[in-house]
């Protein structure tokens, strides 16, 4: 499907039951309609695999979710999509400019302890710091089907590093996690270090350049 030039071609396109739904349009002005768009997606049924640009404000789900400079209505939007949707699996939010911070963590964190449908999330370079990680960590205690995770370049340091340790030995989905550069000293580092003598899913962890 060629890519969508507004929210409102995008709704219209969920609603006609597409499965590949690809649109980029500014978030500034359109805020009405891109949370009619993020609405009726809470509720889709048939989309897997969802591609959205923006310009000052962008985010992306593979039931990729894409986001360039999100604001934080945005985000929370975007977080609150999945939640009452059963397609959605990969939600990938990222900056090319603004940082969503630790409030669009929690938003994120918040949504992921009741999905049970969402395989991937990634969070890269999106500065969610030490009480995002802590958000993240809460969430994975209580999440059930997230597989792949990625927070690399977050700067969660020790505290969120806790945290997501915490997390890790309370989950039995995770696979994979990302968590390079996220200024994480040894004492983070032992605190992961600690869950994974619990845990018995993670295979893949990437800790480089902390």
């Amino acid at each position: 499907m060629s890519k969508l030039s507004s929210y409102e071609d995008a709704l219209c396109a969920l609603e006609a039951g597409v499965e590949v739904v690809k649109v980029s349009s500014a978030y500034e002005e359109n805020e009405e309609a891109f949370i009619r768009f993020t609405d009726a997606l809470a509720h889709n049924k048939t989309c897997t695999h969802l591609f959205v640009e923006m310009d000052e404000v962008a985010k992306g789900t593979n039931l990729l979710v894409e986001m360039d400079e999100v604001g934080m209505g945005g985000v929370e939007h975007v977080a609150d999509a999945p939640y009452g949707n059963s397609t959605v699996r990969t939600l990938r939010l990222t900056h090319v400019g603004n940082h969503i911070d630790y409030y669009g963590a929690i938003a994120v964190g918040s949504a992921l302890k009741h999905n049970t449908t969402l395989q991937t999330l990634e969070l890269p370079w999106i500065n969610i710091g030490p009480r995002g990680g802590e958000s993240i960590g809460e969430a994975l205690k209580q999440n059930t089907g997230l597989i792949h995770l990625n927070l690399r370049g977050n700067y969660i340091g020790n505290y969120g590093a806790i945290s997501i340790g915490n997390g890790l030995k309370e989950n039995k989905t995770l696979q994979t996690l990302d968590l390079m550069r996220n200024n994480i000293c040894p004492k983070g580092g032992a605190s992961i270090g600690e869950a994974l003598k619990q845990n018995n899913t993670l295979t893949a962890l990437t800790l480089q350049y902390n």
